[in-house]
């Protein structure tokens, strides 16, 4: 039984969708903000932005990657879904989302936890998603404990 969906654009059916099947997550990329989404369903995954423009953050190294936390709370917050739970960045063992070495993530990630314990308090964020358990087994090791509840 499909129990999620991933939902690149969200058009509203999609609600009635999920809680036709019954439904318990779906995962929304750049919602709009201030508006309900996905009202139907018990938990919503929810990411922001593409990935180059999280990357225009991150070159700019510390404080850009700070930056880039901070306005990815702001929007958290302004999203209107039950249940929400923040994903920090998608697979970063993917050389189209991450550039940087495995090394760099985990600090980058370390930090990006502390910015959203402070930005966002109680937000739940999930473990980093990756790619596949081959080429992406290192990168498990690494992003085990990045996350807070």
């Amino acid at each position: 039984m499909l129990t999620s969906l991933h939902i690149q654009r969200y058009q509203g059916w999609q609600d009635t969708f999920l809680r036709d099947i019954g439904a318990q997550w779906g995962k929304v990329v750049n919602p709009d903000l201030d508006t309900p989404i996905l009202p139907s369903v018990p938990h919503v995954l929810v990411r922001f932005w593409s990935d180059d423009v999280a990357a225009g953050y991150i070159a700019r190294g510390y404080e850009g990657g700070r930056a880039y936390v901070r306005d990815y709370a702001e929007r958290f917050r302004r999203v209107q879904a039950r249940g929400k739970v923040l994903e920090l960045w998608n697979e970063p063992d993917n050389r189209g989302f991450w550039r940087g070495t495995p090394e760099e993530y985990l600090e980058w990630a370390g930090w990006a936890r502390d910015e959203l314990a402070t930005a966002a308090p109680g937000v739940p964020v999930v473990k980093t998603p990756v790619t596949s358990w081959g080429p992406a087994a290192p990168w498990m090791a690494l992003v085990a404990g990045i996350c807070h509840p």
